[in-house]
């Protein structure tokens, strides 16, 4: 596991934004390197894939579900992916209805 500080990653002058994570209705301020992607696959299928990646250290009780707001949209938790030898975490996101 990386031990050198990962704030140089998640600089919101550069490629990083703040965003509010709400984990079982308690909410806090995390910066995460959000990407809303196009994405165009081999079996002709499209659509929008939405991530963000954190430090895994700021998602330690996050489940499914949980929500993410990066102003002003809202996003729901799908899919949480270890990166990076789980340092970072990749979270899969959809748009909240």
């Amino acid at each position: 596991m990386l031990k050198e500080s990962l704030d140089p990653f998640l600089n919101t002058d550069e490629f990083a934004v703040e965003a509010t994570l709400s984990i079982n209705g308690v909410a806090s301020t995390i910066k995460v390197i959000f990407d809303l992607a196009y994405e165009f696959s081999s079996i002709d299928a499209e659509g929008r894939s939405i991530t963000a990646l954190a430090k895994s250290s700021d998602l330690t009780a996050l489940r499914h579900g949980d929500t993410l707001i990066i102003a002003p949209n809202t996003y729901s938790v799908v899919g949480i992916q270890p990166e990076a030898e789980g340092t970072f975490t990749e979270l899969i996101l959809k748009e909240a209805a």
